[in-house]
């Protein structure tokens, strides 16, 4: 078909121009296809003008086969099909007119097309409701090129595409005849609406329920069905809608989140997009949440191109697929960098952070912990971030998880660090891998207990912080293709007696099943009382009176990381700040004057350098 469109803002009636491009339902299909790599073969005919070439020509341009195009001849040969696009703007939708009565291909007979030779070595054939509701030689052609698909043992997809301006140009009973076409589908494009019509019977309760009955009513219509896919549409105004996806097998299924799409360039053949992505999905044998996520990003993609067509290529739609996170592509795996897994304020417990809603930017790395020294890295108390590197965001995956905390003796560090980064291990130990980073020195560490009950978490934030970040893993890991039941916990230095810490926190106990620490052994924790002292030198180094918490909370964190170059009074040299024997959540030193009990059954490899605590020793 040729699109003619009006400029935005403009009405047909005031248009003094028009943009033309080629469209079409099943050309937007096989469009899409090609850019997801895969191959595309179009059926169809047009003139033997001009326009029957520029069609013909752009889509062998953007990869599909043409060589089954039929060209007509003379002044039987029909004319090309038209729509006219009146785009819209605000709160007044786009409205389309057809001029397609008399086409080349709406006047087509099945017998000028050889869909045998068409279909040959074909995975899947792919047709919509639009070429039915053209007239009875639409539905002719539709029905020869099912028949044909089944003969040759070729899968049918059928998008029901329900035009009601098409079917009412013409004495048709689409009911009937969607119906006899359905039959022999294999996968279905339609939603609720479709099958009220297909069915005459409506479907009640809220979306999820309406949507599932109408699956359920189509399985049992519909015995060779094993897909069915749709869909759902909130616009807010023209160019900001909300979108979600759902596909449906017998034996899966798979409902997406909603998404917010603003600053719409154009909707048209955003459907078939999305058809193209679940269609991508099947033909690489994936699952309902696959195929739903592909068909969801390629739709809402499109909504950022102009004409008919999707050809962006294939790495921007990996790159946004991704339940919890518009992620990218890091060599083999997937990464989704700076999410979000706990909320604070300073010297305050963390809070969880929920699975996120809909996709969020996953892009980039977030801040690192304030801190002294590492000024070329964006730092901020906002840090409860982590990072996932995975062979496949796939939650039927089941892969083991390895978790990694940084070294820096509790003060410094960060998992920012080129040499932390998961993509080496998650591809070669086909792992899901998490980085993480959490309130460092006495963001994490300084110890107010005894200025009263509301600090009663304060000389263990940082470890608390861990211990969220473990929570959220074992909640959400699955939809980056993780077991939650196998989550291995690694470190170095500082990491490492992060980890023997953990061992002995009771709200830890379940979190992870097995460790490794490398140069970082935490045998015991600092007491109370030494802990107290380093406190009173932090306050003083900043000249706060001591005990005036406040002061401290609302300090810029500028000035308060100046507090960090106050002297140890236990140790001499820059004051350290680490876990509190607190006695609530750390009960007990960490493997003094044994192990703890809690964390007998984990397995555990400890690795050190030969000598290399000479540093720490007297000579």
């Amino acid at each position: 078909m040729l699109r003619f469109a009006t400029p935005a803002g403009r009405v047909i009636a005031d248009a003094q121009s028009l943009d033309l491009t080629i469209g079409g339902a099943e050309a937007n299909v096989g469009v899409a296809l090609v850019a997801m790599g895969h191959q595309a073969r179009f059926v169809s005919k047009v003139p033997a003008n001009a326009l029957g070439d520029k069609a013909r020509a752009a889509l062998a341009g953007a990869g599909v086969d043409v060589t089954h195009f039929v060209r007509g001849v003379g002044d039987l040969g029909g004319r090309m099909g038209l729509y006219f696009l009146e785009v819209g703007g605000s709160l007044r939708p786009s409205a389309i007119t057809y001029d397609r009565a008399g086409s080349a291909f709406a006047t087509a007979r099945p017998e000028e097309f050889d869909f045998a030779a068409a279909l040959q070595g074909a995975s899947l054939f792919h047709i919509s409701g639009i070429t039915a509701a053209l007239g009875p030689g639409g539905v002719d052609l539709a029905r020869a090129g099912i028949r044909a698909a089944r003969a040759a043992g070729v899968p049918v997809s059928f998008d029901c595409n329900f035009r009601e301006k098409l079917w009412g140009a013409w004495d048709s009973n689409p009911r009937e005849i969607l119906l006899e076409l359905l039959a022999d589908a294999t996968i279905m494009f339609g939603n609720h609406r479709d099958m009220t019509l297909l069915l005459q019977k409506p479907f009640s309760g809220d979306g999820a329920e309406r949507r599932r009955g109408a699956v359920e009513a189509a399985f049992a219509t519909c015995p060779n069905l094993q897909v069915m896919a749709s869909t759902a549409r909130h616009p807010i105004t023209q160019t900001h809608h909300r979108l979600s996806a759902r596909v449906d097998l017998r034996e899966d299924r798979h409902q997406t989140p909603e998404i917010e799409i603003t600053d719409i360039i154009d909707r048209v053949g955003s459907g078939d997009a999305f058809a193209a992505g679940v269609l991508t999905g099947w033909l690489e044998g994936g699952d309902a949440r696959k195929m739903a996520q592909l068909g969801l990003a390629m739709n809402a993609l499109k909504h950022s191109l102009h004409g008919d067509w999707f050809r962006l290529p294939r790495s921007e739609v990996d790159s946004f697929t991704g339940n919890s996170g518009d992620g990218l592509r890091d060599g083999a795996v997937m990464a989704f960098k700076g999410i979000r897994y706990a909320r604070v304020a300073r010297f305050s417990r963390p809070q969880i952070e929920p699975f996120a809603a809909q996709p969020t930017p996953a892009r980039t790395f977030g801040p690192i912990c304030p801190q002294r020294g590492m000024n070329d890295q964006p730092q901020s108390e906002d840090c409860l971030l982590l990072n996932i590197w995975t062979p496949e965001a796939n939650p039927k995956a089941g892969r083991a998880v390895m978790v990694y905390f940084h070294g820096g003796a509790y003060a410094t560090g960060s998992v920012t660090d080129p040499l932390t980064h998961g993509h080496h291990l998650a591809e070669q130990g086909d792992v899901v891998v998490v980085t993480v980073n959490h309130r460092l020195n006495a963001l994490g560490y300084l110890w107010l207990q005894p200025l009263g009950a509301a600090w009663g978490d304060s000389g263990n934030l940082g470890q608390l912080d861990l211990i969220c970040a473990l929570e959220w893993i074992r909640r959400n890991i699955a939809q980056f293709g993780g077991d939650p039941s196998r989550v291995f916990v690694f470190g170095q230095s500082g990491g490492g007696a992060k980890i023997a810490t953990l061992m002995a926190m009771p709200a830890a106990k379940g979190l992870f099943h097995s460790a490794a620490t490398m140069s970082g052994q935490q045998v015991v924790a600092s007491g109370p009382a030494h802990a107290w002292e380093r406190t009173k030198a932090f306050f003083d180094k900043l000249k706060v009176a001591q005990g005036d918490v406040e002061t401290l909370r609302n300090m810029p964190i500028e000035r308060f990381t100046e507090g960090l170059a106050a002297t140890d009074p236990i140790m001499g040299g820059s004051a350290y700040f680490g876990p509190v024997l607190d006695m609530t959540n750390l009960p007990r030193h960490p493997f003094w004057p044994d192990a703890a009990p809690q964390s007998l059954n984990i397995p555990m490899i400890l690795g050190n350098v030969i000598e290399e605590t000479r540093a720490f020793l007297d000579p």
